[in-house]
């Protein structure tokens, strides 16, 4: 559904094949969400997880995920634009779902790397792929 959205409501200006390899693509697809989701969903969602109040969920969904996916969203507040911070919410809920459900940082990891790479690759990311 996210890249039929993307579809959608963006112009898709998929980046170069050369430009796939580069550094700065390989940074946000891959390091930038092993980093986050380290930092997210296993060091802040893990402690929360601890706490009684986090393992509390709403249709599904823990108190730990959507705390953590609003501190998340915060995080990208700071340096992108203010709807482009608000629309991480959704992904930032489905990587703590498969977090939680797996009990496992790795599988966030590998859907977060996923979801990067297929967004720059399709929607071309702009002003992140520009080097």
């Amino acid at each position: 559904m996210f890249w039929v959205a993307v579809a959608l409501t963006t112009s898709l200006a998929p980046i170069p094949w050369a430009r796939i390899w580069s550094l700065s693509f390989l940074v946000a697809a891959v390091l930038l969400p092993v980093i986050e989701e380290v930092c997210f969903r296993g060091l802040i969602q893990g402690e929360f997880i601890q706490c009684s109040w986090g393992r509390r969920a709403i249709h599904g969904v823990t108190l730990a995920n959507c705390a953590t996916s609003v501190l998340f969203m915060a995080g990208h507040w700071l340096t992108h634009p203010p709807l482009w911070a608000l629309s991480v919410i959704v992904p930032s809920i489905i990587f703590g779902l498969v977090r939680d459900r797996l009990q496992s940082t790795y599988p966030a990891i590998a859907l977060h790397c996923f979801y990067n790479s297929g967004y720059f690759l399709f929607a071309g990311g702009g002003r992140i792929i520009s080097g």
